[in-house]
């Protein structure tokens, strides 16, 4: 897995405030959504690591159809560019509109998804069995 941050940040306000005007006539979508983080846990407990990838790619697709805001031209580029380049799934974390993108990708080809990203940051990330852990405290 991979983290790309990028600093093309759109007001994440407008984009809630966006989702939140059409929460209403949009409930079966989140609920879609809840299904499929679901299920992308249980694919992800069981070792599933390829419909980890589909769902992560289906989820990708309907989130975007919450709000015409969560992603860009230039977001959508970077995930082309990045799957290309040898990555799985691609997604935005959080509301979207820009920050952190989240790519599922074998370790091989990170290096190769970095270069196709050069002047996003990079954070090498993967999944640990333990959970997230506390690996330096500075005083």
């Amino acid at each position: 897995m991979a983290l790309f941050f990028q600093e093309l940040l759109i007001a994440r306000l407008q984009i809630h405030q966006h989702q939140q005007q059409e929460m209403g006539t949009k409930s079966a979508l989140y609920e879609n959504l809840v299904g499929l983080t679901e299920k992308f846990g249980l694919a992800l407990k069981t070792g599933n690591i390829e419909t980890c990838h589909e769902i992560m790619r289906q989820g990708w697709k309907e989130k975007k159809k919450l709000s015409a805001k969560i992603s860009t031209t230039e977001i959508e580029t970077w995930c082309e560019k990045g799957m290309n380049a040898g990555a799985a799934a691609c997604k935005i974390a959080g509301a979207g509109g820009g920050g952190f993108m989240f790519f599922m990708c074998d370790e091989l080809h990170k290096p190769k998804i970095a270069s196709a990203l050069e002047g996003l940051i990079f954070l090498d990330v993967s999944i640990e069995k333990s959970g997230s852990q506390i690996i330096h405290v500075s005083a």
